[in-house]
């Protein structure tokens, strides 16, 4: 069976009957901006064929320790994401929908931290990249309230 979403993007199946909705619904975008950051941002550390190594790594106030934006990336951004709560047609907030907003103050603060360290040492990769996973948190918050406010099978 062919996925229903873009070649080369890593998309759990389980997220297949969210493909159905418009390209417009921050839920569809979230899945696929989850994929691309993942794509996109992820083992830049490590190089590659055509990918110069480039990390960042900054003393964190938040965490009061050392970190890198690959530590970051790794721990907070690559994992098979579902979206159970959208698949459940859930009308209220959820756990998991919790889960995130308990944690995205503090991975914005980390983004912030990791940011500011890369515009003093003039990371402009790594500055792009913190953009664009910044994005994609926002998307989640914007995919949550839309959820609460319209259910996506009328979508």
């Amino acid at each position: 069976m062919q996925s229903p979403w873009p070649q080369g993007l890593r998309i759990h199946r389980r997220n297949d009957p969210l493909a159905a909705l418009p390209d417009s619904h921050p839920a569809k975008r979230l899945i696929i901006a989850h994929a691309v950051c993942w794509r996109d941002c992820a083992g830049w550390d490590i190089g590659g064929p055509g990918r110069e190594p480039v990390d960042q790594e900054w003393h964190s106030e938040t965490e009061g320790r050392k970190m890198t934006f690959s530590g970051f990336m790794y721990e907070h951004v690559c994992f098979d994401l579902v979206l159970e709560p959208w698949l459940e047609r859930a009308p209220r907030q959820t756990e998991f929908d919790r889960s995130f907003r308990d944690r995205a103050r503090h991975l914005r603060a980390l983004l912030e931290e990791c940011e500011r360290a890369a515009l003093r040492d003039h990371n402009s990769r790594i500055t792009e990249m913190v953009n664009q996973v910044r994005g994609y948190f926002d998307l989640w918050d914007e995919a949550i309230d839309r959820r609460l406010t319209d259910d996506v099978s009328d979508k």
